[in-house]
């Protein structure tokens, strides 16, 4: 594996697009919570980060988690709370993070569901667990009569 000094390379999530048409979102210093989708050219990449050969100075700070999201809120400078917003049908605070039903910010990425939405995942997983059981006591029984023969 080759090392390369004087590079810039960023996280491979922070990347979009394909082959010629490639971007990513930096933010914006002048707006709060504001990001600018920015062409840039890439180069060598690896399993965790891509290197950006032209399109980003050193202090620039690219979205990482979100820059997906980021592509459904339009073009120009786009505030990551909207995007997020837009692309998961709810609410988030201005950092993107989930807001809780009594406006505190939750861990993770969790979501608000009703309790039916609890139920029926509830309910898949009661079934993939019988039909699980089931695979292995077919698989058992299947091998015993092999043996038999």
């Amino acid at each position: 594996v080759a090392r390369h000094t004087g590079v810039t390379s960023i996280p491979r999530a922070a990347v979009q697009g394909e082959g010629g048409a490639r971007f990513v979102y930096v933010k914006d210093f002048e707006l709060p919570n504001a990001f600018l989708k920015t062409p840039v050219v890439t180069g060598r990449s690896n399993d965790r980060l891509i290197e950006i050969t032209r399109g980003l100075f050193p202090a620039d700070e690219v979205v990482t988690h979100g820059a997906y999201a980021l592509a459904f809120a339009g073009s120009g400078s786009v505030s990551l709370q909207e995007a997020l917003d837009a692309a998961h049908g709810h609410a988030h605070n201005a950092d993107g993070s989930e807001i809780a039903g009594d406006g505190a910010t939750t861990a993770g990425h969790a979501h608000d569901h009703g309790d039916d939405d609890h139920a029926h995942e509830r309910w898949w997983m009661i079934v993939s667990a019988v039909l699980f059981l089931a695979l292995i006591f077919v698989s058992t029984k299947w091998r015993q009569a092999a043996r038999r023969n």
